[in-house]
């Protein structure tokens, strides 16, 4: 199974026009290298031609842009000519580089199992694996590949939350303070450093892109339990405005500490690989 930090694996298709592709072609370049399961289908279709439509995005970003499914050339030069796309696809008819990528799976539908191309897009930067983003959505690919290259405001969003949390620390104990204000700013902002992190956490951390295969299987058991770390939080808020108890100031003091010292050992791996 490839992951963040893994060199891509290399391959050599034949594109449209039949002429021989490889990684290689891209090794001081970014691309973007999309797998989807069939040309001229509902889905495939909208997922191509929204890359078509924002080939100027990646343009100005210096990114290229392939897709890859198991149609042959005949079919691929079909269907660039029908939606006139403009970037390249390769035929991958043995499924040797879908494999390859890991994303030849199991299927089902109406109760059949099949083989087939499961949609996943990887961001390449120079021959190293950026980003995968697994089961996509056709209409909603290409903007959250894009969102991967613009700015974001993730640092400045993760340190609002600690000082958010620092904030109702110190208001647990000081009852003038509006403690339960600062409670829920602190899982807004932490939410909001990484808008994914309930899911895609190993795509979009607040440590960004760069973590050793440890730290991103620590980020992955995160991100199924931070769902459930902000509803909790939320309910005892609650509970708290609700009976001003000290044990729930004590709980919830405990429950936001956990929070930090599990991204501030997140951090601390990134900056020691």
């Amino acid at each position: 199974m490839l992951v963040i930090g893994n060199k891509a694996p290399e391959f050599t298709l034949q594109n449209e026009a039949g002429d021989l592709v490889s990684l290689s072609d891209f090794k001081d370049q970014t691309l973007v290298l999309y797998f989807y399961p069939k040309d001229d289908t509902p889905g495939c279709t909208t997922q191509a031609c929204s890359y078509r439509d924002s080939s100027e995005e990646f343009v100005k970003r210096g990114v290229k842009v392939v897709g890859i499914s198991k149609d042959d050339v005949k079919s691929h030069k079909k269907f660039q000519e029908k939606y006139e796309l403009n970037f390249t696809i390769l035929a991958d008819p043995e499924t040797i580089v879908v494999q390859r990528y890991g994303v030849w799976k199991e299927k089902s539908m109406y109760g059949k199992k099949y083989m087939g191309v499961a949609r996943t897009t990887f961001v390449i930067i120079k021959g190293v694996i950026q980003a995968i983003f697994e089961n996509v959505d056709p209409k909603n690919d290409v903007e959250q590949v894009l969102a991967f290259f613009r700015p974001t405001m993730r640092p400045l969003y993760a340190g609002l939350a600690m000082m958010m949390f620092a904030l109702g620390v110190i208001g647990a104990f000081l009852p003038v303070m509006p403690t339960t204000i600062f409670v829920i700013l602190s899982l807004y902002f932490a939410s909001k450093s990484s808008p994914k992190l309930a899911s895609k956490i190993k795509q979009s951390t607040i440590v960004n892109e760069y973590y050793d295969e440890d730290a991103q299987s620590l980020s992955m058991t995160l991100s199924r339990k931070i769902k459930i770390l902000i509803v909790v939080g939320l309910t005892l808020t609650l509970a708290f405005v609700l009976v001003d108890v000290m044990w729930i100031r004590m709980f919830l003091i405990i429950l936001y500490l956990l929070k930090v010292f599990t991204f501030i050992f997140i951090v601390q791996t990134k900056k020691a690989t």
